[in-house]
């Protein structure tokens, strides 16, 4: 019984990995992606790429995804709008 219990929790552990990569990917894929609105004409170029840096998207797609992974494991999902 000890060892279906810890696969059961192992699968539901990979899974919600998978899941938690799977909606990263997916709106960094989206056209525009989530860094579309510091490209709007309206925001000087200087604060742009400030808004790049304080939200890491001037850092590597696999250490964004690391860390978006890390976070929302420890349960940190970013301020509420």
């Amino acid at each position: 019984m000890p060892g279906f219990l810890a696969r059961r929790l192992s699968v539901a552990a990979a899974l919600v990995v998978a899941v938690v990569s799977a909606a990263f990917l997916l709106v960094e894929a989206l056209p525009g992606g989530p860094g579309t609105i510091p490209e709007d004409p309206r925001v000087p170029p200087a604060q742009a790429e400030r808004l790049r840096a304080a939200w890491g998207l001037d850092r590597p797609l696999p250490e964004r995804h690391g860390r978006f992974l890390a976070s929302a494991l420890a349960g940190d999902w970013g301020p509420s709008l």
